[in-house]
């Protein structure tokens, strides 16, 4: 996709305009001098840590990780997460459809990896957002 200079500029002005705008929001919050007034500079007054530090409740969306698997270590992982789920340590709360399900779409995910010409490591970004709208829709954790 190409994008011209004058697209640019217009994307960067109401990206500013974003940032100054949730600033004088804060800074109608916090009161006094903000980050990105004129003239601050090293006297603008700094907001409390609690705009800085992420909410721990704050769930963080799906993220697949770039990393390798053996065949090895993941038949290893599976034949413990096996054991575990007979064991009743994990999956409690699942229901017989809700794995029913989830074998279903593994195994339509397998199949795909498994297909000749296809390299599913391409379509990470696709996965994440797939599953992160799943997430959404769902309201799960």
């Amino acid at each position: 996709m190409k994008i011209t200079k004058t697209k640019l500029m217009q994307i960067v002005q109401e990206e500013i305009a974003a940032v100054l705008e949730v600033d004088a929001k804060l800074k109608e919050v916090v009161g006094g001098k903000s980050r990105y007034s004129t003239g601050g500079g090293a006297h603008a007054q700094e907001y409390p840590p609690e705009f800085y530090e992420p909410d721990p409740e704050e769930k963080l969306p799906a993220k697949l990780k770039t990393g390798t698997l053996t065949k090895g270590a993941q038949a290893q992982a599976l034949r413990q997460k096996a054991k575990s789920v007979q064991a009743g340590e994990v999956g409690g709360e699942t229901t017989n459809l809700e794995r029913s399900l989830v074998k279903q779409a593994s195994d339509v995910l397998a199949d795909i990896a498994d297909d000749e010409g296809v390299n599913l490591g391409q379509h990470r970004s696709t996965l994440n957002t797939l599953l992160n709208k799943l997430k959404q829709i769902t309201g799960a954790d």
